[in-house]
Order: structure tokens, then sequence, then C-alpha cells
């Protein structure tokens, strides 16, 4: 993931497809559920509903700085419906949670967070997208042909084509960067997501540098999930992710109202670079789950779901 000064952030990690066995003992950070052998030969039928958590494991640089822990974890969760028909599988999508790597700078007593509220996930809508199965029985190959993309923000015409709009003045849907993005057939342009009155989407920002009293920022993000792994059974496939993450941070608000351009620009700045940590591949684990639990039931069951 890079935040650049000027730019946004970018999120690239880039794996290989994950393999049918495993060594039981080479434990992943993946909900505290270890590797385990897949057992070839059982039929399957992934039709159904599934929750999915992904686990990042990234490598965090800040202008240099020295960070306590320059190897933290960012986590999405997924509440995927899926309908197989032969070897393609056809996917609804709704992204339930994100949360991104802790940036700890030596010396700071808290690390900066940029969170995505309750109600900004709320305003979400299912994503399609597909995948295909490469045989019948389990040990399979599972993999995504039309990724996860989720849209924070703006309207776009080509959602995984398309550059992420960054200026709210001049590239707002209809002329105005605060209309709903919900009420707007206009493509490439920014929009307010959660019809708090803001352009773009609103991340809450906790221990910000300089401004202790920031509380959120304005953004527009692309989120893309591809999952690469095997079939287990019915119920279980889990595998390695290979994920990007692009975000512009259009501007910022303080307890005492919207920022100026400079504290704006400050913020900007003090984005970190993250990437693949090369040490440990990210990973994804995907269990069925009763098709009534929304992401409310389903963050709820997190616990008893991908134990720790």
């Amino acid at each position: 993931m890079r935040w650049p000064a000027l730019a946004g952030l970018t999120l690239l990690v880039l794996l290989a497809v994950g393999g049918c066995g495993g060594d039981p003992d080479d434990a992943h950070r993946d909900g505290g559920i270890d590797e385990v052998p897949c057992t070839p030969g059982q039929p399957f039928d992934l039709t159904g509903t599934f929750g999915v958590l992904t686990t990042l494991h990234e490598n965090v640089e800040v202008l240099g700085l020295q960070l306590e822990d320059p190897n933290p974890q960012a986590e999405i969760i997924l509440r995927v419906e899926l309908e197989q028909t032969g070897h393609d599988v056809a996917m609804q999508s709704l992204m339930c949670s994100v949360d991104l790597p802790p940036i700890q700078l030596a010396g700071q007593p808290k690390p900066i967070l940029f969170k995505l509220p309750a109600d900004l996930l709320e305003a979400l809508d299912q994503v399609p997208g597909s995948a295909t199965v490469s045989g019948d029985t389990t040990c399979s190959t599972y993999d995504t042909t039309i990724p996860v993309i989720v849209i924070l923000g703006y309207r776009p015409a080509d959602p995984i084509a398309d550059p992420v709009p960054q200026d709210p003045d001049t590239q707002g849907c209809d002329g105005d960067s605060t209309v709903l993005c919900s009420e707007s057939s206009a493509t490439g342009c920014i929009c307010d997501q959660e019809a708090d009155g803001f352009p773009g989407a609103s991340l809450l920002m906790e221990n910000a540098p300089v401004f202790d009293d920031l509380d959120f920022v304005y953004a527009t993000l692309r989120v893309v999930v591809h999952l690469q792994g095997v079939v287990h059974s019915s119920d279980l496939y889990r595998g390695e992710v290979n994920h990007t993450l692009e975000q512009y941070i259009l501007g910022c608000h303080r307890t005492s109202g919207p920022c100026s351009e400079q504290a704006t620009e400050v913020i900007r700045n003090v984005n970190p670079t993250i990437r693949q940590d090369p040490a440990s591949p990210s990973t994804f684990i995907s269990k069925r789950i009763d098709p009534s639990w929304d992401c409310e039931r389903l963050l709820l069951e997190r616990p008893n779901l991908f134990p720790k």
C-alpha cells in the first residue's frame, strides 16, 4: 500500500495460488487456524453463503522514520453468496469490515489508525464477481476471474480501470462532490458515499500527528480482492490473497470544523508506504455460514467462526 504525499494510497499484494496440501506445523495468521492437508476425491457444491476472513501481512515504511512494528497486519471480512454451476461460480460480495494496519511510530505513545466506520460500511451494496473451480472433487483450485471490487466515494465508468478521482472541487458528480452517490448517474466523479454532507467516504482517523483534535478524513477508495485457493469441502475453501487498495485523501476534519489546506497537506504527507511482508504471505479462509446472517451477525460470530 502506498500513500504518497500528493496522491493516494495503493496497497498491492501479489501472491501465488495456494497448494492443495500443507505442512500442519506451518501456522498462518489467518484467524488462528493452521494450514491443514486437503483430502482429495470428495464431491462438493459451493452454492450458499460464506464468511471470508482475509489476513494481510504487511511491511510498513513512513518517510524513513523508525517504526516499533514494521510488520503489522491488515484484515478484511467479506460476506459472500456463491452459486456454483459446473466449474463456474457466481459471486455476490459485501464488505463487512476493514482493519487497516496500525502505524506505530517509534517514540509515539499510540499508533496512527485509519478506520472505516459502521455507517460507511452500512452504505455499501453487494458487488458482483465470479470464480472458477478446476474440478468436481475436493482439492480442486478456486480462482476469482472477476474479483471483488468495492468503490467508495466516487462513481467510475470502469470500476477496475478508471483512475480514482482526487479533486473534489473539479471532479464532483453533476458539479457537486457532496451529491449522494446513489442519486447521481454521472461517472468518473466524486460523491458523498454515506450521506454525511462531506465529499467521498469519511474515514475515522485516530492519533493524527500535529493535530490532536483531528477526527476524520474524506477519501475516495477502491478495494480489489482476488482469492486463489483450494476447495477443502462444500463448507470450506482457503488459500492466498491478491489484493489492492487505492485511496486519495480529499480533505480532513477537526473537532472545530473542516481542516485548512495546510492541515490537509500535512495529513497527506504522513501517509505510509505499506507492502506485502515477504516473510509471511497473505491468506484467506472461507467458511459456510447461515444465509440469514448479515454483516452484523457475521462480525459478532467472528471469534467462533475464525478463532484466534
